[in-house]
């Protein structure tokens, strides 16, 4: 079973329980962002540890470092998302933005994923096609993939008190139908 994640009350609380409270530059700034601000804080706590400071950062956005700190001194509701997007993008990561209803199902949340995860399984088949060298790394991923995804699915479900997971009689593995296989089988059609 996976470790727990631990959750903080404030940055600060989680800056201190790592030891770094000892920096009293960061210590103060977080002290003066929690009471205004979450995301201000959670970016600076971001930039801080990628390990780079307001300069190296201002270079990479190709702004001010009087521009990152604005950034990082605005209230919540003051953050134009192009800053957002741009700040992260500049340290090498993307923004996914994905909007749903407040009271939306724990059931539909994994549909949601589960259909993401066949999105970009999907995506890897299709980009290795005609490279065999990468068809026999990505087969090699889907099975080890397929494994772990099955293994996981069975210990969750043999914590719950109903019925098991049917079982596909040619197989020993449970009934579990991937859009890649639905790909193969396209494909297997279409040039026959």
């Amino acid at each position: 079973m996976a470790a727990a994640t631990r959750r903080y009350a404030s940055p600060l609380k989680m800056v201190s329980s790592k030891g770094y409270s000892d920096v009293p530059s960061l210590k103060r700034r977080l002290e003066e962002l929690s009471s205004r601000s979450t995301l201000s804080s959670k970016l600076l706590l971001f930039r801080n540890k990628l390990g780079l400071t307001e300069e190296e950062l201002a270079e990479k956005m190709e702004i001010s470092v009087e521009d990152v700190q604005e950034i990082e001194d605005k209230f919540d509701d003051e953050i134009l998302f192009a800053e957002f997007a741009h700040y992260f993008f500049s340290m090498g990561y993307e923004i996914t933005l994905r909007i749903q209803r407040k009271d939306q199902k724990i059931v539909d949340e994994v549909r949601y994923h589960v259909s993401s995860i066949e999105g970009l399984l999907n995506h890897l088949v299709n980009i290795c096609q005609g490279d065999v060298e990468m068809e026999k790394s990505a087969r090699k991923f889907l099975k080890r993939f397929n494994s772990n995804f099955v293994k996981m699915i069975e210990s969750m479900t043999s914590e719950l008190k109903s019925e098991p997971i049917p079982r596909d009689e040619s197989s020993d593995m449970p009934m579990i139908r991937w859009g890649i296989a639905s790909v193969q089988e396209e494909k297997a059609v279409s040039s026959s």
